[in-house]
């Protein structure tokens, strides 16, 4: 019995982890948008992978992200600033916005290879 259990925890180690695998892959070829219409964002897919979850982990994130860097975005573009200044700040925040991406999409891969890998138990 203990056997079975310690297997049935390994199997779903490797599915969470062939899940993680799948989710990422797929979501390097997702392609999307952003907007900010009335002072919210949004986003929509312009390249599916084919799977609204993993789609929606695309457009999750970077709306995430986009939201709450916008005012930083915004400053940066400020005409009072030397275009070398604004053009450094810029730089900056898309470092940040990248890093933004990749921590939002982590824990929400982790998060759905969780529940997918459940299910498949």
């Amino acid at each position: 019995m203990a056997l079975a259990l310690l297997l049935t925890a390994q199997d779903a180690g490797d599915l969470r982890s062939n899940e993680i695998t799948v989710i990422g892959r797929k979501l390097k070829d997702w392609r999307g948008h952003a907007d900010f219409k009335k002072g919210r964002a949004s986003c929509r897919t312009r390249k599916s992978t084919g799977d609204a979850a993993i789609d929606r982990i695309g457009c999750e994130s970077t709306v995430q992200c986009f939201t709450a860097m916008r005012p930083r975005f915004d400053a940066s573009q400020d005409k009072a600033l030397v275009a070398d200044e604004r053009k450094r700040r810029l730089d900056a925040l898309n470092q940040e916005l990248g890093q933004c991406f990749a921590d939002k999409r982590e824990a929400m891969i982790a998060a759905l290879a969780d529940a997918r890998a459940t299910q498949g138990n």
